[in-house]
């Protein structure tokens, strides 16, 4: 149902490129990754158990299974074409994930197996596609969703994080999905990185909670704070592309990024979605 590509690319390496579009490559996809996932894990004060929505190059997953208390990491996404294909010519993305007795694929829709599984989850990440009209993912970006996920399937300090698309996008996507975000959970915190050459663009973020225990990561935490939690967290190496200085420069979002956000208060709904084209 997608055209799935890995193609090698000179200065890139190892490239996943699906529907023409490229997700991730060998040379940087260590930004987009570890952008999405460890601003929303150190923001939570003990995650355990971890939910992926899509990720299927497994580098999301390798993300959170370097945090030493995680125990769970359940990563589901629709298309086994794409996971074989990473773990067979993109091993680095995926180095030892599958393989971790801590990590569980399932192919089935994320909301699907939300809904049916019983469980609630310290951290859930979604790292799926753009809000795309007839793709499969749009109703995960939506108010009714964010509403279910905030009070039916996190824990009670559980943190949300969704992929936001690039800030360069037509239409404010990045700062409608936020709007969206603010109508369901009580804090959120947007951000994106610099400049992803493989994207040829910056990528957003967003980042939420319900928590009254615990206050997310946000332009305000302190340097030496992200670098103390990324210390006393992390057992697998250094992180290769984040840390404190690298979260103040994330969340210290350029001005006209920042403006983007009082000039919209757009929320997507199931009965006004807004797609990108």
């Amino acid at each position: 149902w997608q055209d799935v590509k890995v193609v090698s690319i000179p200065k890139l390496g190892n490239t996943l490129i699906l529907d023409h579009h490229t997700q991730s490559a060998d040379k940087d996809e260590k930004i987009y990754h570890q952008a999405l996932v460890h601003p929303a894990l150190l923001s939570h004060p003990n995650p355990k158990k971890v939910f992926i929505g899509g990720g299927g190059e497994g580098a999301t997953a390798r993300e959170c299974l370097r945090h030493k208390g995680v125990e769970k990491v359940v990563m589901l996404d629709l298309d086994p074409e794409v996971v074989e294909l990473c773990r067979k010519y993109m091993p680095k993305s995926n180095e030892g994930v599958f393989e971790d007795p801590r990590f569980t694929c399932v192919y089935q829709d994320a909301r699907q197996y939300l809904r049916e599984c019983g469980e609630k989850f310290d951290v859930i990440i979604m790292d799926i596609n753009d809000p795309i009209d007839g793709g499969p993912g749009w109703y995960l970006y939506t108010k009714e969703f964010y509403a279910e996920v905030g009070e039916k399937y996190l824990t009670d300090d559980g943190v949300f994080v969704t992929q936001s698309t690039s800030t360069m996008y037509e239409g404010r996507v990045f700062q409608i999905i936020y709007n969206t975000l603010k109508a369901s959970f009580s804090q959120v915190s947007p951000y994106c990185t610099g400049m992803i050459e493989s994207f040829s663009e910056p990528w957003a973020f967003n980042i939420a909670t319900n928590s009254k225990n615990h206050q997310l990561f946000d332009k305000s935490t302190p340097v030496d704070e992200v670098d103390k939690r990324i210390k006393d967290a992390i057992n697998v190496g250094e992180l290769e592309e984040y840390d404190g200085e690298t979260h103040r420069g994330m969340f210290n979002m350029s001005k006209s990024i920042r403006n983007g956000f009082e000039e919209t208060d757009e929320v997507y709904t199931t009965e006004k979605p807004k797609f990108f084209i």
